[in-house]
């Protein structure tokens, strides 16, 4: 759903701005559309982890696979997303400071 809202940014940003006024609270900026975009970027290894380990497949060298994946990923993101989340959302950085410390 992230990667149809990132493709249609203009016509959604169009619309936020013909009903501006209605949604002044929930108009998305062009800090939000960054955000979206790493977001988006960062969530994509996770989406693979989770078909690779999900239903029958579910086999453990493949989630071994999975979490080494992720960890490795998480290490290389961990900057950008702290970096990110303190600018965006302090909500975020506690959510990313809790997940990396799940691995």
């Amino acid at each position: 759903m992230l990667e149809v809202a990132i493709g249609k940014e203009a016509a959604i940003d169009n619309f936020c701005k013909k009903y501006f006024s209605e949604l002044k609270d929930d108009y998305l900026t062009p800090e939000d559309w960054i955000f979206l975009r790493d977001a988006a970027k960062f969530l994509k290894p996770f989406q693979r982890a989770t078909l690779v380990t999900e239903g029958d497949k579910a086999t453990i060298d493949r989630v071994l696979w999975a979490m080494d994946v992720i960890s490795k990923h998480y290490e290389k993101f961990q900057v950008t997303i702290t970096y990110t989340a303190c600018i965006y959302s302090p909500y975020t950085n506690s959510a990313g400071s809790t997940s990396w410390r799940q691995l």
